[in-house]
């Protein structure tokens, strides 16, 4: 009887102090918060995965805490990323970016990502980036409205160019056109308002890819007798 009395009692002993060990959501979210503070710190890749893993693995952090918590770490490192691209007078490169991508997707991050890729002639992979980044933007929310009209435009532009590339000259290639995933069972989308928006990008343009890629998107749309009077000057 005693016995068993002493592996209970060191069984509870033992229990109480992993217990007392064991960190809390509030533990994670203050290192989390000190990393953020520290430039140096957050450039580290391996530093911001450590703590997403502590906080994914610590039952008393909800999902979403995880979500935010992964999404401010990496778009604060994004942050200085571009200001060191600022200071040194360059674009963003993709591979300064693709490994921030690894852990969390917001939509800012996706479009400096499509941006860098297409500045870097990838256009397939600038056209995902976009892709995903429109998974993430809200039509519904006024202030990323705009935003989703943008990054659509700059996604249709880089379809436009993957398509029409000569074999020799692409980055990417593709047998067929990729199509937008968020456009099925994604966000609601408006087409008039995202006529607009391509043509505010395109419309200019004495590219004909590109006026070529509104009247695919859009042949009935609001500038399609502007689009075709556009291709007929040109080909003269």
């Amino acid at each position: 009887m005693k016995g068993l009395n002493r592996a209970f009692t060191t069984a509870l002993l033992l229990f109480f102090s992993t217990e007392a060990l064991a960190e809390t959501c509030s533990e994670v979210d203050a290192d989390a918060q000190r990393l953020l503070a520290s430039p140096a710190q957050r450039s580290d890749l391996a530093t911001l995965k450590h703590i997403a893993r502590r906080a994914m693995a610590n039952s008393g952090c909800r999902g979403e805490y995880v979500y935010r918590l992964a999404r401010d770490l990496t778009l604060a490192a994004l942050g200085d990323i571009e200001k060191k691209a600022a200071a040194e007078s360059r674009p963003l490169a993709s591979r300064e970016l693709q490994t921030l991508s690894e852990i969390s997707r917001p939509w800012q991050l996706m479009t400096a990502l499509g941006d860098a890729h297409f500045a870097e002639r990838a256009w397939l992979k600038a056209f995902d980036a976009y892709d995903i980044a429109l998974g993430n933007l809200d039509m519904a929310k006024g202030d990323e409205r705009r935003l989703y009209g943008d990054v659509y435009a700059r996604a249709i532009v880089a379809r436009a160019i993957l398509e029409n590339e000569s074999a020799n000259d692409r980055s990417d290639s593709r047998p067929t056109a990729p199509q937008f995933r968020t456009f099925r069972g994604g966000p609601a989308v408006d087409r008039a308002f995202l006529d607009e928006a391509l043509w505010n990008r395109v419309g200019l343009s004495a590219d004909r890819r590109l006026l070529q890629a509104y009247l695919v998107e859009f042949p009935d749309g609001a500038h399609a007798a502007m689009a075709k009077t556009r291709l007929t000057e040109l080909a003269k």
